[in-house]
């Protein structure tokens, strides 16, 4: 809707992100009902990117013919949007237009595709408007006063996940601020608010870098970035198949919603991602996760520190080469007997201990701070490894 454009000081927004379905050119519209899109539809006709029929109580608007592929089709979607945003005072520097697949029929025109796809998009292009914004503090409005039936939930949906994003990016807290305006009075109202701490997890993630933060495990997911993360972009490609003469559009893509939701987290983790002892206790990473994962994280860390304190004072080791952890432990002989431990065991263990186990983890003296390593047999005990 664009209820959120006229009643919100333009002043103190520093985007508007409008969300729209492919499905928007083919829509059925009215001479008295909507003048202002309607004269705007006229203008891409004289372009020849839309044609129009029918009188002015129902006009039918539909893709020029010439219209061949995604880019063509979703240029002019953007032009539409633009103009119409533009005619209620929106500049273009502050307007990012978020287009997604269609599902189902509209009018004449059909859209085969699938829920995953929209969401995937929907996310693709909402994380690419409000990533270069991320501070401290984000606050995302959303307006859901219009939208096909399925486009709000996923909409709201999507901004947690946009916030999970930005969290990973530096955010400390994310504020998700929803509005509807009433039907018949328009009043404009908050239905409700949110502020997002913790990232939302993927379902049943099958990324491994994603699982070891998950289980709030720094030096594995510092392993698993140096082993197996890579600079790839992360490509939410989508393929629009355009049939004029059946009036259907059918959307294909080699990448679910999930696989992308979890490479933009594996990008943004990893970018994070260090073994670096103090750099680990300052960060805030890892915060984001749950409280019970950053108070155990946070403990784990100030015991390794806490020993290797312990064992420079009392000239113990001088971590000029790795030095086991055990070996600076007050419990040695209880960790050495973790060796024979089954899988199923040992993964508990190093969920509770943050993967710090002192008979797998070295550490070292590096420059001002300490490294952290640790043994290649914990991936495996672990079931992380690398996926190509």
């Amino acid at each position: 809707g664009y209820s959120s454009i006229v009643g919100i000081d333009n002043d103190k927004v520093d985007k508007y992100i409008i969300y729209v379905l492919d499905s928007v050119i083919t829509a059925n519209t009215s001479h008295i009902a909507n003048y202002d899109a309607l004269d705007t539809l006229k203008d891409l006709e004289k372009k020849g990117r839309v044609r129009l029929s029918g009188d002015k109580d129902k006009i039918k608007v539909e893709p020029d013919s010439s219209i061949s592929s995604k880019d063509e089709w979703r240029n002019t979607v953007g032009e539409y949007i633009a103009k119409l945003a533009g005619r209620m005072g929106v500049s273009a520097e502050k307007l990012n237009i978020v287009t997604s697949p269609s599902i189902g029929k509209y009018d004449e025109w059909t859209y085969y595709s699938y829920p995953d796809l929209v969401t995937m998009e929907l996310l693709d292009g909402l994380w690419k408007a409000i990533k270069d914004s991320v501070g401290e503090n984000l606050t995302i409005i959303l307006d859901i006063t219009h939208g096909v039936n399925f486009m709000p939930v996923i909409t709201m949906f999507v901004s947690r996940l946009a916030a999970s994003l930005a969290l990973l990016k530096g955010s400390g807290v994310v504020t998700i601020k929803v509005y509807n305006a009433m039907p018949t009075t328009w009043d404009y109202r908050k239905v409700f608010s949110e502020q997002v701490r913790f990232v939302v997890p993927p379902e049943e993630p099958g990324n491994p870098i994603v699982k070891a933060y998950l289980m709030g495990m720094p030096i594995v997911v510092y392993k698993l970035c140096k082993l197996c993360g890579s600079s790839k972009q992360c490509s939410a490609n989508v393929d629009m198949e355009i049939n004029h003469e059946g009036k259907n559009v059918e959307y294909k893509s080699t990448i679910g919603f999930k696989k992308y939701y979890e490479c933009l987290l594996e990008g943004l983790i990893c970018s994070r991602a260090t073994n670096r002892l103090q750099e680990l206790m300052e960060g805030d990473l890892f915060n984001k996760i749950n409280e019970v994962s950053s108070r155990l994280i946070s403990s784990e860390l100030n015991n390794m520190r806490t020993a290797i304190n312990d064992a420079v004072r009392n000239a113990k080791q001088s971590f000029e080469d790795y030095v086991l952890y055990a070996s600076i432990s007050k419990d040695y002989e209880e960790y050495k007997k973790r060796s024979k431990e089954s899988d199923n065991r040992f993964r508990r263990h190093a969920i509770a201990h943050a993967g710090l186990l002192e008979d797998y983890t070295l550490i070292k003296k590096c420059d001002n701070d300490y490294c952290i390593d640790i043994d290649d047999s914990v991936l495996k005990k672990l079931g992380l490894s690398c996926r190509h």
